[in-house]
């Protein structure tokens, strides 16, 4: 029997039996025989191992009989110890990904030039930098965000951001803003020595602003 078999489930992670193997042998396939799982006509099958190192494989895969077969190539198992296997089965939108399948891959004395280890798919290497590149994007973005909270933070207490101071406000209330006069209904809104000030009409009530969350709101209506 030229191939290495196994029943596999996949409406619960029963206890497998580990897959032993030599690095740099190529000549035995994988069956995995589909016990709990009638694989679609015309799906797709792709088997996925993740190495020690982190690097991947990720290769189709034929289907015959209920069986998918995995074919072994350089790759696979190219580095000793444990590395994980998982199977997608996938047709249009529906996809299903089997339990991890454990394979120990041993050392071999006989190997000559055994290829580098390497991520055999090209969209892993592309993804990862993807994401590489997305998190410097991100570093960077926070870093800028920080230097601008930090700059405006120095400006106002410097009081780059203070303006000529106008004339006087309600009794007990002093802002530096410009208020020439506030209609009935109109109030102002200033900021002095990192103190939010409301500024309105001494004859109205105060009008209904409160602080939400931490965020300042205009309330139309309260509910009783």
């Amino acid at each position: 029997m030229n191939y290495i078999e196994r029943n596999i489930y996949v409406t619960e992670n029963r206890i497998k039996s580990k897959i032993d193997y030599t690095r740099g042998t190529n000549a035995l396939p994988i069956y995995f025989h589909f016990m709990d799982f009638e694989i679609p006509e015309g799906a797709e099958a792709k088997v996925f191992v993740l190495k020690p190192s982190k690097r991947a494989t990720y290769n189709v895969c034929p289907i015959i009989d209920n069986t998918v077969r995995v074919i072994v190539k350089d790759q696979t198992f190219a580095e000793i110890g444990k590395n994980l296997l998982q199977i997608a089965i996938s047709k249009e939108e529906d996809t299903l990904v089997t339990f991890e399948q454990e394979v120990e891959v041993h050392r071999n004395f006989t190997e000559g030039d055994i290829p580098e280890s390497k991520n055999e798919a090209g969209w892993i290497d592309g993804f990862i930098k993807g994401m590489e590149e997305a998190t410097e994007r991100a570093k960077e973005a926070s870093e800028k965000a920080e230097q601008i909270q930090q700059t405006l933070e120095q400006k106002l207490k410097n009081g780059e951001f203070t303006g000529e101071k106008g004339p006087q406000g309600p009794p007990g209330r002093d802002a530096n803003a410009v208020i020439t006069s506030l209609e009935p209904g109109i109030f102002a809104l200033s900021i002095e020595k990192g103190h939010l000030l409301l500024i309105y009409n001494a004859t109205e009530e105060a009008p209904p602003l409160k602080i939400v969350d931490g965020r300042l709101k205009y309330i139309l209506e309260e509910s009783a």
